[in-house]
């Protein structure tokens, strides 16, 4: 298309348009990190409500904008705790923190998240059929109790 306008009319320091475009780069690149920053804590707070079995509201949103699943009205979802006792009773009674979160998310249990140890680890301490082993660090067993 040709230009319509002589050159002389169009006023514009290349230097400062090269310096805008940076400055928007840097404050998309801020937002970017913000929104996922977002994201993250979004995730920490639905797995702490989660961890205390409570289900989503009627037409909640899902992390990263997908709408949340649609569960049968009377379906719970299994608490962390409950989940954690299937799996040390499918593996002799003892297993190290780890191996159980790395199992919990293989059942989608515990999303991914920097903060999905602190979740598991609040679970197992407050659920009296779980107890740490205290001659490996970061194991759990069975309680007593639970095993009989």
């Amino acid at each position: 298309m040709p230009n319509i306008l002589p050159p002389d009319l169009i006023q514009f320091d290349p230097k400062r348009l090269w310096e805008a475009i940076e400055q928007c780069q840097d404050k998309a690149r801020d937002l970017s990190q913000e929104a996922d920053r977002q994201l993250r804590l979004a995730a920490t707070y639905r797995q702490l409500l989660d961890l205390y079995g409570f289900t989503p509201p009627a037409g909640a949103v899902a992390i990263r904008g997908q709408p949340a699943q649609e569960e049968e009205p009377n379906a719970k979802r299994p608490k962390i705790a409950d989940v954690v006792v299937e799996v040390l009773a499918a593996n002799g009674g003892r297993l190290h923190a780890a191996k159980i979160l790395e199992q919990m998310r293989g059942k989608s249990i515990l999303a991914e998240s920097r903060h999905a140890m602190s979740v598991l680890v609040t679970a197992m301490r407050r659920d009296p059929r779980i107890e740490k082993y205290r001659r490996a660090k970061n194991t759990w067993q069975l309680a007593e109790t639970t095993k009989s």
